[in-house]
């Protein structure tokens, strides 16, 4: 999960069963320890030494992720600053109409109902926002969907792959 590209969401399922794996390995009479270590059994009070020692382990482990780890990746967000910034600007409760969009990731982060076009033409007479890809910026300018209102430029998104989007106001309403 420290990977910047990995997701926590798809790791995160797998710890449940290596926690429980872990404890049956730890509860079971017959566990030895390995031969390099010298030692043939474990006795029951070393079997509690070695538990109470992993789960401190564990706890500072989670602390330093949580406190030392997390802040720094966060600082480093390549996605959902941008989510943001249309969050800023669309109202959680207007759609947002994405025109071809192409894979765009922070629009799984924006609170505003996402609706996908393939064309101005397609958006409903009671659009308020709008976004396109920089190649349609200019066709988005001077549409005349909207008559006698004019789409204004509101926001400009350039990402992290060097991408540009625009998103569009019509203030009809």
């Amino acid at each position: 999960n420290l990977v910047p590209a990995a997701l926590p969401r798809f790791a995160m399922p797998a710890l449940g069963p290596v926690a429980w794996w872990f404890g049956e390995l730890l509860s079971q009479d017959n566990l030895r320890w390995p031969r390099w270590l010298g030692a043939k059994k474990f006795s029951a009070k070393s079997r509690n030494w070695l538990v109470l020692v992993l789960v401190g382990l564990t706890c500072f482990a989670l602390l330093l992720y949580a406190f030392l780890i997390v802040p720094h990746l966060q600082a480093h967000e390549k996605v959902r600053k941008h989510a943001r910034q249309i969050d800023a600007v669309v109202p959680a409760n207007i759609p947002l109409y994405a025109i071809d969009p192409q894979y765009q990731p922070y629009l799984f982060y924006v609170h505003a109902p996402i609706r996908y076009a393939r064309a101005i033409e397609e958006l409903p007479a009671d659009t308020r926002f709008f976004l396109v890809q920089a190649r349609d910026e200019r066709e988005a300018q001077n549409t005349n969907h909207w008559l006698p209102h004019h789409p204004q430029l509101v926001l400009r998104i350039k990402d992290y792959r060097n991408h540009e989007v625009i998103v569009f106001a019509v203030s009809s309403f």
